[in-house]
Order: structure tokens, then C-alpha cells, then sequence
């Protein structure tokens, strides 16, 4: 018997027409991790049902079964769990039979041996199938929220090159609303922002803005009007950041917004104004519905700022950046703003990964859903130490 596995429990449903050889089975495996809660059945028709009802994690299967083989089994399971995990573990093995099981979309085949030993693998695979399974599932559920965050910004989230015209490798948000084109036409280089949207005699003024902030390293802001597909003339508000790798600018981010309306709705767009023109360059989401409140999402920015690569940053609470002299009653205003659901800004002296400091202008806004419950905080953080430092503080 080996250690307890950390992690959660695994609920199996072993079948096999044989009920010594399931007993033994369950009672073996449950021995070799504490983790596995077995369940077995010895008709398949039955588990069939079993897993159509109850709440099953992984399911072990025996091949040469009266009535219904292991494949057959596993065709039936998939259609009512297409993606539960399934191992065919069987002791008539041959290519056909494996070839057959792939085809159907098993998860993993194993072939039975003679003595207890072969349950420590079977333990093994059944916790590896399991943990993959799951992690698969919870990146998709993280995707999915950002794409629904993505989908509810403003206007249209953008990555593109540096200079004109601009060509995208990424757009995301309000895009055919903005321009008329969908987000594969911009993405895929069929059509390119700088010369399929941009009017021509607004160009030049814009590349010459947008160049001296890349050549300065700032973010910048500009109006400017732009042609939809149908011919339509909106005015759109832009926000973006260059990127850099070994000093040279390789990306541009960013966020465009249409102003068409500013006039009518005047008030509006000031609040989305002030809003956007508060916004830092990092950006990071995280999910409170959560224990600890973890970041899901950081933007480049973020991390070139502080220094840690985006897999050393999702997955923790924000308070890593935090050190010996970090304000602990600003921690703990942006703690009870969190708590209460609200918006704060404070500034805090914040801690890069090599340990140097910096003071950091952090803003964080709940983001709610159609019922009002706030289902993530959206952090926007700035670098602010060279200011704080001409202004002597």
C-alpha cells in the first residue's frame, strides 16, 4: 500500500461480468490510493444507466462481456458522457480489439496480468486520466470566461503590429459591431486595419503619432474616423501600449472604442472616458466566486512589469507583488473593496520578482453579470515610480 495521494477524490465504476474479479478489484484499488471511492457493476447495461445518474469520474470496463462488449459499453457511455474518462482494461488483448477501442474514443487500454501488482498501474492510470480530465475542463471553463469578459468590453481589444498598416494577429470584443468585418477577416490578414478602415488622409497622422510613442515606449491615445465595410463613417477612441522584446517593439495593444455618438450621449462617454483614461497598462483578472481570489488572467504588460512570467502568475492571489513595505491599510481598503463588491484605487509599493520595488497605481472595477453579481475583478496597474520620484515622494 502506498502514501495518500493529495488532491480530491476520484469516484470509479469498474464493470466486469466476473463479481469475484470486481470485488477484488475494488478492494485492491481502493487499497493502493486512498483517493479512489470504487463502485462496481457486473452487467453493462446496468452501468449504463449507473452513469447516466450518478456522478462518476472515470469508468474501468473489462472487454468480453455477455450482451454488450467493453466497446459497445464505452459507444453507450459516450453518448450520455462524451468526455468522461474511460479505461479498457481487459484481458483479451489484441491490436483489433485496441484499434477498435481508440476508434471509439477510449481514453486509455490497459491488459489485465496475473497478480496484485498490475492494480497499483491500474490505480496510476485511472488518477492520471482523471487529473488530465479535470484540468482539461477547468481551462476551458477559465476560457470561456474570458472570452464572455472579452465579449462585453466596449469596443474592440486588438493585438497588431507595430507599424502601419497595423496587420492583426488577434481581435476580440465588439469587432463586427466596430467595423463591420468579423474577427477571422482581421485576424487572418484579409483584411488589414491600416488600409481597409483607416480614411486615407487620417493615416499619415496617425502613423506619426503612433510611431513617436513606440519610439518613446509610451502608450498613447487618439480619435480618428474610420470606414466600415457597408461605407459608413464612425469616429473611434484608441488606446494602445507597445511591446517590446530585447529593446525592440514587436506588438501593439490595445483598445478601440466608437465615439460616434459622443455628442448625443454625451455623459456616457465621458464616465467610459475617464474610465479608459485611468487605465494602466497591466491588466489582470481574477475570479473572487474563487478561494483567495486568484488571477485567471495577466496581460504582457503586467508581466514585463513585475517581472513574472504569465504561468508564475495565474492561479495566485495579487498579494505576491506585496513585500516588507507595502502599506498595510491600502491592502487592506483594497481587501474590503473586494469584499463589498466595489471600486478603489490606491497606490502601493509593490515588488518586482528580483526583489527591486516599485510603486504601482492599481485600480480594480467588479465586473457583474446580467443579474448584477460580480463575477470578477478587473485589476489595470501602472508603473508610476519615475513620477513619484521627480516629484520627491
Amino acid at each position: 500500500m502506498r502514501e495518500s495521494d493529495s488532491g480530491t477524490a476520484v469516484r470509479v465504476l469498474h464493470v466486469d461480468d466476473e463479481a469475484a474479479v470486481v470485488e477484488l478489484a475494488a478492494e485492491l484499488l481502493e487499497r493502493e490510493s486512498d483517493r479512489l471511492t470504487v463502485s462496481t457493476e457486473t452487467d453493462p447495461r446496468n452501468a449504463v444507466d449507473y452513469v447516466a445518474r450518478e456522478p462518476v469520474d472515470c469508468v474501468v470496463s473489462d472487454y468480453d462481456m455477455p450482451g454488450m462488449n467493453g466497446v459497445e459499453f464505452l459507444q453507450a457511455v459516450r453518448e450520455r458522457k462524451p468526455d468522461l474518462p474511460f479505461v479498457l482494461y481487459t484481458g483479451k488483448g489484441s491490436e483489433e480489439i485496441a484499434s477498435e477501442a481508440i476508434s471509439a474514443g477510449v481514453t486509455d487500454y490497459l491488459q489485465k496480468e496475473t497478480g496484485t501488482d498490475q492494480y497499483a498501474i491500474l490505480a496510476n492510470r485511472i488518477e492520471n486520466v482523471v487529473e488530465q480530465h479535470r484540468s482539461k475542463e477547468q481551462l476551458a471553463r477559465t476560457r470561456r470566461r474570458l472570452e464572455t469578459l472579452v465579449s462585453n468590453l466596449p469596443g474592440m481589444a486588438y493585438r497588431c503590429t507595430p507599424g502601419d498598416p497595423w496587420a492583426m494577429s488577434f481581435v476580440g470584443g465588439r469587432v463586427e459591431a466596430l467595423t463591420g468585418y468579423t474577427a477571422s477577416e482581421l485576424s487572418g490578414g484579409t483584411v488589414t486595419f491600416g488600409e481597409d478602415l483607416i480614411v486615407d488622409e487620417e493615416r499619415a497622422r496617425l502613423r506619426e503619432r503612433v510611431e513617436t510613442a513606440v519610439e518613446r515606449g509610451d502608450s498613447f491615445e487618439v480619435t480618428y474616423p474610420i470606414e466600415t465595410r457597408d461605407g459608413t463613417e464612425k469616429y473611434v477612441w484608441e488606446q494602445g501600449t507597445p511591446l517590446f522584446e530585447d529593446g525592440e517593439p514587436v506588438a501593439l495593444e490595445g483598445l478601440i472604442v466608437d465615439v460616434t455618438d459622443r455628442k448625443s450621449d454625451q455623459e456616457e462617454l465621458e464616465l467610459k472616458n475617464r474610465a479608459l483614461d485611468s487605465a494602466p497598462g497591466g491588466v489582470v483578472i481574477t475570479d473572487p466566486t474563487r478561494a483567495d481570489n486568484p488571477i485567471v488572467y495577466a496581460n504582457d504588460t503586467f508581466c514585463e512589469m513585475t517581472g513574472y512570467a504569465e504561468s508564475e502568475v495565474l492561479g495566485r492571489n495579487c498579494r505576491f507583488l506585496q513585500g516588507p513595505d507595502t502599506d498595510p491599510e491600502l491592502v487592506a481598503e483594497m481587501r474590503a473593496a473586494v469584499e463589498a463588491g466595489e471600486s478603489t484605487s490606491v497606490v502601493l509599493r509593490n515588488y518586482r520578482k528580483d526583489g527591486t520595488e516599485f510603486w504601482n497605481n492599481v485600480s480594480i472595477s467588479p465586473v457583474t453579470d446580467e443579474l448584477g453579481a460580480v463575477t470578477h475583478f478587473v485589476g489595470f496597474q501602472r508603473d508610476i515610480t519615475a513620477w513619484k520620484s521627480g516629484d520627491g515622494q
